[in-house]
């Protein structure tokens, strides 16, 4: 008898708990943490076949994290719709979909026959997934919101872009898989199962407790369904000038999936499947793609694996650390509060225009993001203290924040996953950047005006 779907890697799975075959309970649970999607979904697929395999029923929980870092009502308000979304199209198959706090959720997965959890990859994330196995007798997570499997890539934490490119290229063809959806055999829509229902997700902030108001960004809707709008438009519309015009802030060919790809509302296999049936390897367009989607979004949770600190300032490099130490007592011109910076109150119309972005779209284009973090360093007190802002304003406001994502675009502001540049002042080794390189940029102008209005926090 097979134990996975034919469709599904084997090198997707991580044991994370046996102890025993078959502990008598009457449903298998998918704790639905990192992957917020009905379709494309490599975890869910797998506890459908494992359902049907043991014979039982298959009950999909959202897990309520109270004590994740950083939520707010903006990021509420973006995941809820998605819960919705899931939750719809879960009932359209049999499947009972629940939303639980995680203590509710960790005596419901104890009684289950069988727990499948997706990948994730933050110190949160991983932290709670070793209390689930810790809960549970059988445990299998799932990577399915990478193309390579971290593991697979690489044993060892990659220092740069170019050491992991020729590894995650190499297999690439190897995990684009579709991922079919499989019949359910024993459905478990109407259990009796206490916990939120879809129907109810109108205000999950009324059951998260004590949470921070942050304006939501209401153009910007969660789920899936919208996941794949924007891909389409994407497609249609931007690829064909997406190497050329990416890194200048006043495009709008960017394909604006990074908020959607932090809460697994889309698959990136989806996502590089579908562009492949538009455009072939090799353009230019493509592997501009490939190298943010797969090189350094993977690099990401390389780092997140194999190097304890990579969320912190003690994980960047120690040439990075020895050499900001060095200059941490260089003359600053300009030295801001927190809450200067989080207001956009800066002498510099660059900044605040990207600071803007932030607040009103809970998003910074990636070239601003660069210029904006980098500031930091000029603008605080010390390397310390910028990098604590810098994580903090971006994963505060950031709807594709508290992601390996942004802790790589982070550190990489402070030297991390580069190479040392020649000595200047308060940056030492690490590299500068300058609004002489954004004045160089062909629409510069035309996102100055568009985020030159002041933005209330």
């Amino acid at each position: 008898m097979k134990y996975f779907p034919d469709f599904l890697r084997p090198e997707r799975l991580t044991s994370l708990a046996q102890t025993a075959l078959d502990n008598g309970g009457d449903y298998l649970v998918y704790v639905m943490d990192a992957s917020l999607r009905s379709s494309w979904n490599h975890a869910l697929e797998y506890a459908v076949f494992e359902a049907n395999r043991l014979g039982r029923s298959l009950v999909v929980v959202y897990n309520l994290d109270e004590k994740q870092p950083f939520m707010n009502t903006r990021k509420l308000h973006f995941i809820q719709r998605a819960l919705k979304n899931v939750g719809e199209q879960l009932r359209k198959r049999g499947i009972l979909f629940l939303v639980r706090k995680t203590e509710s959720l960790l005596k419901l997965v104890n009684e289950a026959v069988s727990v499948i959890v997706d990948a994730g990859y933050t110190r949160h994330q991983q932290t709670f997934r070793k209390t689930l196995a810790k809960h549970c007798h059988s445990v299998t997570m799932v990577e399915g919101d990478v193309i390579v499997p971290v593991k697979t890539a690489s044993n060892r934490a990659e220092p740069y872009a170019r050491t992991i490119r020729p590894k995650l290229l190499n297999r690439l063809t190897d995990f684009l898989e579709t991922v079919p959806a499989i019949p359910v055999k024993q459905a478990s829509a109407d259990l009796d199962i206490e916990g939120l229902r879809y129907e109810t997700f109108y205000d999950l902030s009324k059951d998260f407790g004590s949470i921070e108001f942050v304006e939501p960004v209401k153009h910007v809707v969660g789920g899936e369904d919208e996941a794949q709008k924007r891909l389409e438009t994407f497609v249609k519309e931007r690829l064909d000038r997406y190497a050329a015009e990416r890194s200048d802030p006043g495009s709008d060919s960017c394909s604006e999936l990074s908020p959607y790809l932090r809460y697994g509302m889309i698959s990136p296999v989806q996502v590089l499947k579908h562009v492949f049936e538009y455009r072939r390897r090799g353009d230019v367009n493509v592997e501009s793609l490939i190298n943010e989607l797969v090189v350094w979004r993977e690099l990401a949770r390389n780092a997140e694996v194999y190097n304890p600190f990579f969320e912190r300032y003690e994980g960047l490099p120690e040439w990075a650390r020895e050499t900001l130490g060095i200059h941490a007592r260089d003359h600053r011109d300009y030295v801001y509060s927190l809450g200067e910076l989080e207001r956009a109150e800066t002498h510099d119309v660059y900044w605040n225009a990207a600071q803007r972005e932030l607040l009103m779209t809970g998003k910074i284009h990636n070239y601003m993001r660069m210029y904006w973090c980098k500031k930091l360093l000029e603008w605080t007190d010390s390397p310390e203290t910028a990098y604590r802002y810098a994580v903090y304003l971006n994963n505060k406001y950031g709807l594709d924040a508290e992601d390996p994502n942004s802790y790589l675009g982070i550190g990489w502001c402070f030297g991390a996953f580069d190479r040392p540049f020649t000595e200047s002042s308060i940056y030492g080794k690490v590299r500068r950047m300058t609004a002489e390189s954004l004045k160089r940029k062909k629409l510069i102008k035309t996102y100055l005006q568009r985020w030159s209005a002041p933005a209330g926090i």
